[in-house]
C-alpha cells in the first residue's frame, strides 16, 4: 500500500495577469486552481486521487489524475476556500490508507478593474484593484517603474495599493497583477509560473 508523504503535497495556484484598460472576464463557476505534488517513488504506482471540498477534512469531490503529478481543477466557486488532500494507489487499485497533508486556498486570482485608470509621472496615489479570489496578505504588482509602497486587503474581490509612479515611467499602458501569499504567478496566456 502506498501513501503520499505529508510534506510533498503543495499548492501552486495559477495567477492571471490583466492589463489596465484591457480587462479580463470569465463565466461564473469558471474559477480554477493548479495543484502539484512530488511523485511517489514506487514501481507499482498506479496513480493519484485528489480529494477536495469546502470544509477542512471533508472532501466531497475526487479527481483521478492517473500518474500525473499536477492537475488544473476547474469549475470552482470564486472567493471560496477549498481544502485538498491526496492519496496514491497501486496498479491493483489499492489506495493508501491515509491522506497526504491537507492544503487550502482560494482559486486563482483575477484582476477585473483598476481605478483610477491613469496617473502622472512622479505621482503618488492609492489605486483600487478589483477582482476575484484575492487572499488576505496578497500584494499588487505593477509593471515598469511603478512601485508599490503598501497593499491593503479589503475583501476577496478588492485591494488598495499605494503606488508611486517614477518620473521616468513609460507612458505606455501598464499591467497589474495580484500575487497571493503562496507566491505563484501566472501570465496572460494562462501558463503557470512559480516564484
Amino acid at each position: 500500500m502506498m501513501k503520499i508523504s505529508a510534506h510533498v503535497f503543495r499548492l501552486r495556484q495559477a495567477r492571471l495577469l490583466a492589463m489596465v484598460l484591457l480587462l479580463a472576464g470569465r463565466a461564473a463557476g469558471a474559477a480554477s486552481m493548479h495543484l502539484a505534488w512530488s511523485p511517489v517513488a514506487d514501481g507499482d504506482l498506479g496513480g493519484y486521487r485528489i480529494y477536495y471540498g469546502t470544509s477542512p477534512g471533508s472532501y466531497t469531490k475526487v479527481v483521478d489524475t492517473g500518474r500525473l503529478t499536477d492537475v488544473m481543477l476547474s469549475g470552482l466557486a470564486d472567493c471560496t476556500r477549498y481544502y485538498f488532500a491526496a492519496k496514491a494507489y497501486d496498479t491493483s487499485g489499492n489506495q493508501s490508507l491515509v491522506f497526504s497533508n491537507e492544503i487550502a486556498g482560494l482559486p486563482s486570482p483575477l484582476v477585473t478593474a483598476v481605478s483610477p485608470l491613469s496617473a502622472e509621472r512622479g505621482q503618488s496615489l492609492t489605486v483600487t484593484v478589483t477582482g476575484l479570489n484575492i487572499e488576505r496578505g496578497a500584494r499588487a504588482v505593477f509593471s515598469d517603474r511603478i512601485s508599490v509602497s503598501s497593499t491593503t486587503y479589503v475583501a476577496c474581490n478588492q485591494v488598495r495599493a499605494t503606488i508611486v509612479v517614477a518620473g521616468d515611467a513609460s507612458l505606455a499602458r501598464q499591467s497589474v497583477s495580484i500575487v497571493n501569499p503562496d507566491g505563484s504567478v501566472g501570465s496572460p496566456d494562462g501558463k503557470v509560473y512559480q516564484k
